[in-house]
């Protein structure tokens, strides 16, 4: 979600910056917002199922049932590593070229 919101306010304030330097040239880069409402709401999802899986294991632990699975960490995990990388990328490669 932090990706997200930095990325949608970095962009606007870029729009901003570029309507003040020229103001009829009327070029935006509209892939900045998309890409952070995106990962704005896969951060909700993130949070949902975390918050899923904290209520299962919370019963098996007053249950004495619990089993340590790792994989859905695992998973989110690499998915955020993943993600991290990309948009890293993603603005990186406009500085360099």
């Amino acid at each position: 979600m932090g990706f997200g919101f930095v990325i949608i306010k970095f962009s606007l304030f870029l729009q901003e910056l570029a309507y003040w330097v020229e103001p009829d040239s009327g070029k935006t880069d509209q892939s900045s917002p998309v890409i952070g409402i995106v990962l704005v709401g896969i951060g909700i999802i993130i949070a949902l199922l975390s918050y899923l899986r904290y209520r299962k294991i919370s019963r098996q632990l007053n249950n004495k049932t619990f089993t340590n699975r790792t994989i859905f960490s695992l998973v989110l995990t690499i998915f955020l590593v993943i993600t991290g990388i990309l948009v890293f990328v993603w603005y990186l490669i406009p500085m360099l070229g």
